[in-house]
């Protein structure tokens, strides 16, 4: 018996009716009628008889008497639709993790939920691309059928329908909201009536997006009538009390019964107001038929009535002494402060997540790693969530860096959290029809665990992978998805730390203003730094060589508007490569960067006021190694060399004898001067300035 009459004849046994499909077809029945068959399933004896004759047939799943919806997701699609799908299960409370569940060769997800009436499978279900329906009136390709390349249609490990026969039964909110989908309001005589879709009908005529119909018209029809937009309180004034009234004729609740309506209102506004001043300053036409809302209330344009909530008064201040108020909540040096955001802005590849895995850990364990573990004023809890890179290779840069300072599990506890955006996508708003939404489901989820796991700090990283659909150059968007992560800083208790890309600089020196994109990260965040590589010139004179300048960088923290940057904001860093002990007989153990301070040698070490003495010596008794010229044979250095035991073989040493000689002039110890060359011709040289004690 063949895999594929198996599972048919096992099919039939649980209720459904096979459909037999064209071989490495989803979409393409084998039959020239099937039709009949929804009603009047195959028998396991035509059913043997059929995939018998044709054992490579693809089944297709219809209900019978066992009535089911598949939700058809085509998470491969991108970002954008396993975030719709999130928000989707939010909405309507579907547990898809109890569900029988498939996975497709593409990466597609389908979802099976009972049924307990009819329901037709549809595409682009509630608005939303990528996300269909396979029901009554169509059929699922259901395992084990194969792709064209042969590649198999598989059941989740444990979540087949013959592991869970009786199915979870789906959310009725969500049966409702699809047999209302593909219904169409009818036009109306009176503002704020509508006709009643269906008698269950609630919240899934999607408030959201009603309330957005509603901002957009109102504010076309008002710069219809005046050219410009309304300001927002004209807005609230005349979308409110729509807004309500549209709603309560569907017996529903209002976004503000849910204590989001305000904020969403605003949102709406202000995404609107872009959009329509655009139009204005373009000259677009504003009687495009697309934008009437037939039924919806004339506009009367009357005296703006300002509500009492966006009154403003002044508040007399009194002088406590300041003892009272409670102190900011630093948590790392003057950088990550709690309810605050923070940035961390470089080119690419200059180490800036290594950086902060090393931070996170020194959080986790109340040290200071990169200053000498220098005891923290607390153990605080970490959220690193990296969006680009997969777990493992998180893994292996969080290993390497615990290997290296010597850290075990016992030091971290709990406090240390770290999650990959291959593995969960962290979008928390996208562009929708030239508005900036935000994603609930990820926000909420967020906020969720922050407050769950008593986080202190999130590390996102990078923050342009965060939002879709949104020009990183436009400032009042970004500004807006900045926004939402300051809440989230807020309502949180945490510290909010976003590492993001600087733009191309062509190797200029980076600072917080060379951010890629808008500059609204930049002004919004209180605590803004910038990586670059340590000068050439700057490595040379504490005795690096330049082959190994790309392991060194420092930090400049050039926007601090909570406090003034620590003397020592200039701080150098160094990776360090660490071999992991990972090795296999095919591959090789990986080395990791780790990033460790690291301290320049100052170029005094070992050089005391004695040297300088014997120097001043040597030059009052006549030394002809004087003269300025580094290429004279008499160059002055070629003597203070000699008497402080360093080479002059190597560029580096050079530079560090002349570093000596600038700091001695510099201290009036050394003057410059002049001296005659033994033809006579004077030349510039130094000579004994102040004697050392």
């Amino acid at each position: 018996m063949s895999e594929l009459l198996e599972a048919a004849l096992e099919y039939r046994r649980k209720g459904f009716s096979p459909i037999p499909l064209r071989p490495g077809e989803k979409a393409f029945p084998a039959l020239k009628t099937w039709r009949h068959l929804q009603t009047e399933p195959w028998t396991e004896e035509q059913i043997r008889d059929y995939w018998t004759r044709n054992p490579e047939a693809n089944i297709g799943l219809h209900p019978a008497e066992q009535n089911f919806i598949a939700i058809d997701v085509d998470s491969y699609k991108g970002a954008e639709v396993q975030q719709d799908f999130a928000q989707l299960c939010v909405e309507y409370n579907i547990n898809y993790q109890e569900c029988p569940t498939v996975t497709s060769p593409s990466g597609g997800t389908h979802i099976y939920m009972a049924l307990n009436e009819k329901v037709s499978g549809n595409r682009d279900i509630l608005g939303n691309r990528y996300i269909d329906t396979r029901s009554t009136g169509n059929f699922i390709l259901a395992p084990p059928s194969r792709d064209k390349q042969g590649k198999q249609y598989k059941w989740v490990e444990g979540k087949s329908i013959f592991d869970n026969p009786i199915m979870p039964l789906a959310p009725k909110r969500f049966v409702t909201a699809l047999q209302n989908d593909s219904r169409k309001l009818a036009p109306k005589d009176v503002a704020g009536q509508v006709i009643e879709l269906n008698a269950d009908f609630k919240q899934t005529d999607g408030r959201e997006a009603l309330m957005a119909s509603i901002v957009f018209w109102i504010g076309m029809e008002f710069a219809r009538k005046t050219n410009a937009p309304p300001t927002t309180a004209e807005w609230i004034q005349l979308a409110w009390p729509e807004y309500i009234a549209q709603v309560a004729a569907r017996g529903g609740k209002t976004l503000d019964d849910d204590q989001r309506g305000v904020e969403m209102m605003m949102s709406k506004i202000s995404s609107t107001t872009r959009k329509i001043s655009t139009m204005l300053q373009n000259g677009e036409p504003l009687d495009n038929p697309d934008f009437k809302k037939e039924g919806l209330m004339e506009i009367e344009l009357t005296e703006p009535i300002e509500p009492k909530d966006q009154t403003i008064t002044a508040s007399n201040y009194q002088l406590t002494g300041g003892q009272d108020i409670p102190p900011r909540q630093w948590l790392y040096r003057s950088h990550y402060i709690r309810k605050f955001l923070s940035a961390t802005v470089s080119p690419g590849g200059q180490g800036k997540s290594q950086l902060a895995i090393a931070e996170a850990l020194s959080m986790a364990v109340g040290k200071d790693l990169l200053r000498k573990q220098t005891p923290l004023l607390d153990k605080y809890k970490v959220w690193y969530f990296n969006v680009e890179d997969p777990i493992e290779e998180l893994a292996r840069r969080v290993e390497a860096t615990a290997m290296h300072y010597g850290i075990e599990q016992s030091d971290i506890e709990d406090r240390l959290l770290i999650d990959s955006g291959r593995d969960q996508k962290l979008v928390i708003a996208r562009e929708n029809a030239g508005q900036i939404v935000k994603v609930s489901a990820v926000y909420d989820s967020l906020l969720g665990q922050i407050n769950e796991y008593g986080i202190d700090c999130l590390i996102v990283d990078p923050f342009i992978h965060t939002y879709q659909g949104i020009s990183e150059n436009d400032n009042n968007a970004i500004g807006e998805v900045i926004d939402m992560y300051k809440a989230l800083a807020d309502d949180g208790n945490c510290s909010v730390e976003m590492i993001h890309h600087s733009r191309k600089l062509g190797g200029v020196e980076a600072t917080a203003e060379d951010s890629r994109g808008a500059s609204a990260l930049v002004n919004a965040a209180r605590s803004v730094r910038a990586l670059n590589r340590v000068p050439k010139e700057a490595l040379e004179r504490v005795g690096v060589d330049e082959d190994h300048r790309r392991y060194f960088y420092y930090g400049a923290g050039d926007k601090a508007n909570l406090a003034p940057p620590p003397a020592e904001s200039n701080t150098w860093r160094r990776l360090v490569s660490v071999d992991l002990g990972n090795a296999t007989i095919d591959n090789p153990s990986d080395q990791i960067g780790v990033v460790t301070g690291f301290e320049p040698p100052d170029a005094f070490d070992g050089i005391t006021s004695w040297h300088l003495k014997q120097v001043q010596t040597a030059i009052a008794k006549g030394d002809e190694r004087v003269r300025k010229s580094n290429q004279s044979e008499f160059f002055f250095g070629y003597l203070v060399a000699e008497i402080c035991g360093l080479e002059m073989g190597s560029k580096v040493q050079r530079a560090r004898v002349q570093q000596v000689i600038k700091q001695w002039v510099k201290n009036k110890a050394i003057m410059e001067g002049e001296t005659k060359t033994s033809n006579r011709k004077i030349v510039a040289a130094y000579e004994v300035g102040e004697w050392v004690e």
